[in-house]
C-alpha cells in the first residue's frame, strides 16, 4: 500500500516534501503499489520541484487481527486491590492414608495420595473442620473430595476421653466401616416396597504434615440431620426419609442381636456420613479401653414392640404416627421399651 500526499482535498499531489507549509492537516490519499515503487519505504528528499511524480509513501506496519475475546469487565475497587498480596486458595500436598479392612480387622498398607485442598473450610463442626480437596494421584477417580481435621480448641478435650488423636480418628474410621456395612446388609435385606436404601461412602484415616485426618468423597447437595447422637429426630412427622431413618436405626439394633445401634444419621438424600454407634457397653472390662462413642441407654429412638420386617415393609403405606412409642420402667433394655416420650 502507498499514500499519495494531496495539497488540498481534490490536489494536487505534492512532489517534494518542501511544498507542504501546513504540517497541521495533511490530505492523504492511499494507492495501491507498483513493482517499481514497492521498494520505496520513504520520502526520497533528493527530488527536485521540477519532478512530475507525487511524493509517495508505503505503509511498514501490519494490521493486527481483531481480538477474539472482550476483556472483563472489572470494578475500579477491585483494580485497585491489584496492589495488595493476593494469596492463593488452594496448596497442594501429599496425605499418607490408610484403608480399614473390616472383614479381615486390620489396617491396610499405607499409601501418599496427592491432593489440591483448599485454605479455608466451608463447614465446621462441632469438632472438626472440612476441607474442600480433589485428588491429583493416588486415588481412582476424579471425584470431588473432603478433608476434615480437628479443631485446634478441641483436640485437649478429645485426648482426655480417648487417650490420642490418632486412636480416636482410626475408630471413627472403623465405625464407618461398620455402619457401612449395616447399610449394605439392609439394602439386600429390607423388601422391594422400601424402595432404595442408604449408603455410606469410603473414609480414609490420613496424615497431614503430621497431623490426623480423614478423607472421603465429597457429597452434593443440601446437608440434613435427621437423628442425632442422643436419639433426637429432627425431619418432619410423615417424612418418607426421615423415617427410612428411623428404620435404618432399628435394623441396625436388630441385626446385630440388640448389641449396637448406628446412630447421627446425616448426609445428603441417601447419602450418609459420620455415624456414630452405640452399644450396651462403653469400655472393655479389661483394659478400660472404649469401644464405642456412646452407649444405647443414652440413645432415645426405637420402634416399640415392632419387628423389623413388619416395620419396612409396613413404612411405605402408614404415616409415622400410627406407630406408638411408650416409656421404658423396667431395669432391662429391650425393644420394648427405648426411652422416648408417647407419640400417637
Amino acid at each position: 500500500m502507498e499514500c499519495d500526499i494531496l495539497a488540498g482535498e481534490r490536489g494536487p499531489s505534492f512532489t517534494d516534501v518542501s511544498q507542504i507549509s501546513n504540517w497541521k492537516v495533511l490530505h492523504i490519499r492511499f494507492v495501491a503499489g507498483t513493482s517499481e515503487s514497492s521498494h520505496s519505504q520513504t520520502i526520497d528528499t533528493r527530488m527536485t520541484t521540477t519532478s512530475s511524480s507525487p511524493v509517495k509513501f508505503q505503509s511498514t506496519s501490519k494490521r493486527h487481527p481483531e481480538p477474539s475475546k472482550v476483556p472483563a469487565s472489572v470494578p475500579l475497587s477491585s483494580l485497585l486491590n491489584i496492589g495488595k498480596l493476593i494469596v492463593p486458595r488452594n496448596d497442594i500436598v501429599t496425605v499418607v492414608v490408610e484403608e480399614f479392612n473390616l472383614q479381615e480387622k486390620a489396617w491396610l498398607p499405607p499409601l501418599e495420595v496427592k491432593v489440591s485442598l483448599e485454605n479455608e473450610p466451608f463447614s465446621s463442626g462441632s469438632f472438626r473442620d472440612a476441607y474442600r480437596a480433589s485428588v491429583i494421584s493416588g486415588l481412582p477417580g476424579k471425584e470431588k473430595y473432603v478433608l476434615k481435621k480437628f479443631k485446634k480448641d478441641q483436640i485437649n478435650g478429645i485426648e482426655q476421653l480417648f487417650d490420642t488423636i490418632e486412636a480416636h480418628t482410626r475408630k471413627m474410621v472403623q465405625m464407618n466401616a461398620l455402619a457401612r456395612n449395616l447399610a449394605l446388609k439392609m439394602s439386600l435385606n429390607v423388601p422391594k416396597e422400601f424402595g432404595d436404601t442408604f449408603t455410606y461412602n469410603k473414609v480414609y484415616f490420613g496424615k497431614l504434615n503430621g497431623e490426623e485426618v480423614t478423607l472421603e468423597r465429597y457429597l452434593e447437595g443440601k446437608f440434613v440431620k435427621h437423628i442425632n447422637n442422643t436419639g433426637d429426630i429432627y425431619t418432619s412427622l410423615g417424612d418418607e426419609l426421615g423415617m427410612k431413618c428411623e428404620a435404618f436405626v432399628h435394623y441396625t439394633y436388630q441385626s446385630t442381636d440388640r448389641q449396637l445401634m448406628v446412630v447421627d444419621i446425616q448426609g445428603v438424600g441417601l447419602d450418609l456420613c459420620d455415624p456414630e454407634i452405640a452399644s450396651h457397653t462403653l469400655k472393655d472390662d479389661k483394659d478400660n479401653s472404649i469401644f464405642f462413642c456412646t452407649v444405647i441407654q443414652q440413645f432415645r429412638a426405637e420402634y416399640c414392640g415392632i419387628s423389623h420386617e413388619s416395620l419396612v415393609f409396613y413404612i411405605k403405606h402408614e404415616p409415622l404416627g400410627e406407630f406408638v412409642y411408650k416409656e421404658n420402667t423396667s431395669d432391662e433394655w429391650d425393644i420394648h421399651g427405648m426411652p422416648r416420650e408417647t407419640i400417637v
